[in-house]
């Protein structure tokens, strides 16, 4: 690069990314000035000729442009808009370019921001993980006007090999979002594809080599493949940094009423592996098949894991079983109604609960949820994520309690009721024994399960924001990844809730219907 093409950088975040980006710089011959929150990350690429800056304004003081590389988007907006940030102290040269993933809508925000105080801000977000800043390989899809694209343009030459420009402010966070959905998805499939070979006693590196060959390739299997294989834990990046653009993810599908089932899937995987192997900086984000989830393999229970986050756990569990008492109790009511209506001489009102029955029965439950979900938000109303879940069990209870009470009506005649009342059985007692309890003991355990793993979800909840609706729902539903000895605690505790049940359904009917002592005739 020629001294008339090189320029003053000022670079911001030299982190795992950043600190191959900020040297790459420099060896193209640009001038850098790195700040970091951790001066000593910094300081450390002086023997690069990089010049370590005090604060923010330090580095973008005299620069042509000021480059950022951070974790999320608060951290991109501090850098603009907090003191001494980039709003009130812009480079020389007027340009701020963001390479960090963050969202669309805070990007356009401090786009327009920014351009009212005469600076222009571009969206290049990268590709190709820490081998490509390394190699200087990355991908980089750049948002912005195309003026101000031209302007970056040496700086990105330095950085990467594959530099487009995609559109307007938000377009490269955009495209970047969609990288990462794929990105997520393909882990995955590599990870079930070794996992079901090694199972098979396949050889995974000849597999491997030959599904490079087919229409199974992918940048993933080529670069990340041997150290999937070797089960190495440094193939990709941090888990919370995965989960975070997944969450972006999430939350831009949400916004345009996308569903996007296969990426809430993959997330719980990620959500499973921070709470196995930890939420802070861990080194690798591929989830893995554990070892005693592997076929054949011998099956040892270690209670250490969940146990550490069984507070937590009970925690979710007592908010669960509030919420859910009040599910069943609605959901008994509207049940009561529309057993009541499949019995009435109203066409109308048969018509109803039936069609009502039948799609309730004919639909999954992580259906359901997707389609209250996005039906409220197309609505404009945005529920929790839990709020949404409860209502479909809800709607499920409604379903069950019907079917039942239904057939405890229809089993009633009328001769039965006579030989009751001679026995000194009042009508309410018979429906209760008949109608009501049944429905009660059958229609509360038949959900327990789907309460319990509730609970599980609801401990992540505390964990993850409350947009990842997907990802809580799958959690519930799903069978992978989630440990051998969570289910060990769920069957017990399915087991000691069903008994409590069944007790308190029985001690209800003892104080509604107290038994009364019969005197005895003698002749």
């Amino acid at each position: 690069m020629t001294q008339t093409t090189a320029g003053a950088v000022g670079f911001i975040g030299i982190g795992t990314m950043g600190r191959e980006m900020a040297i790459n710089l420099a060896k193209a011959g640009h001038r850098v000035a790195a700040y970091d929150v951790r001066r000593e990350a910094a300081e450390a690429l002086a023997p690069f000729g990089i010049r370590a800056a005090a604060s923010v304004a330090d580095a973008s003081r005299g620069a042509d442009a000021v480059i950022t590389m951070l974790p999320d988007t608060p951290d991109v907006e501090a850098v603009v808009y907090g003191d001494g940030g980039l709003l009130a102290n812009p480079p020389e040269g007027r340009l701020v370019i963001d390479m960090s993933t963050i969202a669309p809508g805070a990007v356009r925000r401090m786009h327009a921001d920014l351009a009212r105080a005469g600076v222009a801000f571009i969206d290049a977000p990268v590709s190709g993980g820490p081998v490509g800043a390394k190699n200087a390989t990355l991908s980089i899809m750049a948002g912005g006007e195309a003026a101000a694209f031209a302007q970056a343009q040496r700086f990105f030459a330095g950085m990467g090999t594959t530099i487009t420009h995609v559109g307007e402010s938000g377009a490269g966070q955009t495209v970047k979002l969609c990288n990462q959905l794929i990105c997520g998805i393909n882990i995955q499939a590599i990870c079930e594809a070794l996992a079901l070979g090694r199972a098979a006693g396949v050889d995974l590196q000849q597999l491997r080599k030959v599904l490079l060959g087919g229409s199974a390739a992918s940048w993933m299997l080529d670069k990340l493949g041997p150290q999937m294989i070797e089960g190495d834990a440094s193939a990709g990046f941090r888990i919370d940094l995965m989960l975070k653009d997944l969450r972006l993810v999430a939350q831009q599908a949400q916004e345009t009423n996308v569903p996007l089932p296969a990426t809430a899937l993959v997330t719980t995987q990620y959500l499973d592996a921070r709470a196995w192997r930890g939420r802070q900086r861990q080194p690798g984000a591929v989830p893995r098949v554990r070892p005693h989830e592997r076929a054949g393999a011998a099956v040892t229970l270690d209670f250490a894991a969940v146990l550490s986050r069984w507070p937590m756990f009970l925690d979710g569990a007592a908010m669960t079983m509030k919420l859910a008492t009040g599910a069943t109790l609605i959901g008994f009511a509207i049940g009561t109604l529309c057993a009541i209506g499949k019995r009435s001489k109203l066409g109308w009102a048969q018509r109803g609960a039936t069609v009502y029955v039948e799609v309730i029965r004919n639909t999954p439950l992580l259906v359901q949820i997707f389609l209250v979900y996005f039906g409220l938000a197309s609505l404009g109303l945005k529920l929790p994520a839990f709020t949404v879940a409860l209502a479909a069990l809800t709607i499920n209870v409604g379903a069950y309690a019907t079917e039942i009470m239904r057939a405890g009506f229809d089993s009633i005649h009328k001769g039965q009721l006579e030989a009751a009342e001679c026995l000194a059985l009042s009508r309410r007692q018979v429906y209760w024994h008949v109608v009501l309890l049944p429905a009660m003991e059958r229609v509360y355990p038949a959900l327990t399960s789907q309460f319990v793993l509730l609970m599980l979800a609801s401990s992540v909840c505390s964990q993850i924001s409350a947009e990842e609706l997907t990802a809580v729902a799958n959690f519930v539903q799903s069978d992978t990844y989630r440990p051998l000895e969570t289910y060990v605690l769920v069957g017990l505790a399915y087991v000691l809730l069903s008994l409590a049940m069944r007790a308190g359904f029985w001690g209800l009917g003892l104080m509604l219907f107290p038994r009364r002592r019969r005197l005895g005739t003698t002749l």
